[in-house]
């Protein structure tokens, strides 16, 4: 029996990190990934690489939308063909996954399959703004089984505690857990027993269909702190930003979420290869924020250093 463990949250929340300590911490001998980004570029597969596990990507779309189902039926089948221990899945941070049952049970036409339930990450400091904001958010709370809120320690206590009054009236019997940097305690990943009234889901799939998903393609040129300037100029009027750039002969992941940026060394391996996409940033917005248009105005007067913004 294969256990499938679902990672919902929103863009930024810190689901990636939560995986890659979910990893250590799980009992399973054997473990495939299956990571799914919104955006047209993958980037937590070259994170989630560094595990050593089996990671299948699945981008440019969510895989509970029918535009992507059948790529996540394909590998929910093909990773349960090596009969791994457990498969864990890390959703998109725009995706609705009120029907992981109901894919479950149309793959696993056999019983190989268990499902373990879903974890749902949640931005401490962000949370109550794109609650109120973003329709994926509603959804993935209503179809997990626990609640870790992540990034503790960038959220005032005030903040923290309207965090957790809202997951509190939202989903009342739901566990919750606080944590800061995606570290995890094994007896928050218990399997999650799940009635068997509930095995269809709680809830109806909804496409979002506000999200809006761009791909910003940058030269060599830009200097570092020239390059941090460029992303001030309109990371409040996205989602999420992310990408590996080359800056200074240096290759950094550039990771940003609302007002908060970051733009992080990114350290190979001996022997590991470049991650894919350099310099391919993927920019993501929605509900009514001006993205596309503050981009274009943050790329003005920068044409010797933007290739394309699309």
């Amino acid at each position: 029996m294969t256990e499938v463990y679902l990672i919902t949250g929103f863009l930024g929340a810190g689901k990636t990190c939560f995986v890659k300590n979910m990893v250590k911490a799980l009992p399973h001998e054997t473990m495939d990934i299956i990571v799914n980004e919104f955006g047209r570029e993958g980037i937590d597969g070259a994170l989630l690489h560094k595990t050593g596990l089996q990671v299948k990507e699945i981008v440019n779309g969510s895989i509970f939308c029918t535009c992507r189902l059948d790529q996540f039926e394909e590998a929910l089948a093909s990773s349960l063909s090596r009969k791994p221990e457990a498969i864990l899945v890390e959703a998109s941070g725009l995706s609705d996954p009120m029907n992981i049952r109901r894919v479950l049970d149309s793959v696993d036409g056999s019983g190989k399959l268990h499902y373990a339930g879903a974890w749902c990450l949640v931005d401490a400091l962000n949370f109550p703004k794109v609650y109120q904001t973003a329709v994926a958010v509603k959804k993935q709370l209503a179809v997990s089984d626990v609640f870790i809120v992540n990034k503790t320690d960038l959220a005032s206590e005030a903040v923290l505690q309207k965090t957790l009054g809202i997951l509190k009236e939202a989903r009342p019997e739901c566990p919750v857990y606080s944590t800061s940097f995606g570290q995890v305690q094994p007896r928050w990943i218990l399997p999650v027993e799940i009635p068997e009234a509930e095995r269809g889901g709680r809830g109806i799939y909804q496409m979002d269909i506000t999200n809006k998903s761009y791909l910003l393609e940058i030269k060599d040129g830009f200097a570092k702190q020239e390059f941090e300037a460029f992303l001030d100029r309109f990371i409040r009027d996205t989602y999420r930003v992310k990408g590996f750039v080359r800056l200074e002969g240096r290759l950094y992941l550039a990771d940003c979420t609302s007002d908060r940026r970051q733009l992080l060394p990114w350290e190979m391996l001996p022997g590991e290869k470049e991650p894919e996409g350099i310099n391919r940033v993927v920019i993501l917005g929605g509900s009514g924020l001006p993205t596309a248009g503050s981009v274009k105005k943050a790329c003005s007067g920068l044409e010797d250093k933007i290739i394309s913004f699309q």
